[in-house]
């Protein structure tokens, strides 16, 4: 039974998270998406565009009371790994990125946020529209998003085999 909740609860999380592409939340995933494959300049200022959309104080909001509904099922069913991970996404949207044990996370997150906290801000052929403390921010957080999908989809499978 507990088996069934844990799984029903990854399966309403995961559905949530991807069936509405216009979502904040979808924007958000998308945005690890769209920095890995990065090419020109106008890619690097739809990445840009994007963030700004998202950091402004409404958006914000939103996607905050967004992910605290979308974990609540997580932090009930889920394992002692999923709810960490929700935890620590919280403190990322929260500007505590700093407070994360990193060392918790696979090393694609961990190349991730090295690579955005070391970032210089340096600037070339692209209109900075957001802080480099907000890009780093909500880019981290998407790729954390996409560690936890794929925890979720990973201890779905194992458990089903």
């Amino acid at each position: 039974m507990e088996y069934e909740r844990k799984v029903s609860a990854y399966e309403k999380f995961l559905d949530e998270s991807i069936s509405e592409p216009s979502s904040l939340v979808f924007k958000v995933i998308s945005l690890d998406q769209m920095a890995s494959n990065i090419t020109t300049d106008g890619s690097i200022q739809s990445v840009e565009d994007k963030l700004f959309e998202i950091s402004r104080s409404t958006e914000y909001d939103k996607l905050f009371y967004s992910l605290t509904r979308h974990f609540k099922l997580l932090e009930l069913h889920g394992s002692e790994r999923v709810r960490k991970y929700c935890e620590d996404i919280t403190s990322v949207l929260l500007g505590n990125r700093y407070e994360v044990d990193w060392t918790y996370h696979t090393q694609e997150m961990v190349a991730v946020r090295n690579q955005w906290d070391d970032n210089d801000g340096v600037v070339i052929g692209w209109e900075p529209r957001v802080t480099d403390e907000e890009r780093a921010r909500f880019l981290i957080l998407s790729a954390q998003y996409n560690e936890l999908i794929q925890q979720l989809k990973s201890e779905i499978s194992t458990t089903d085999a």
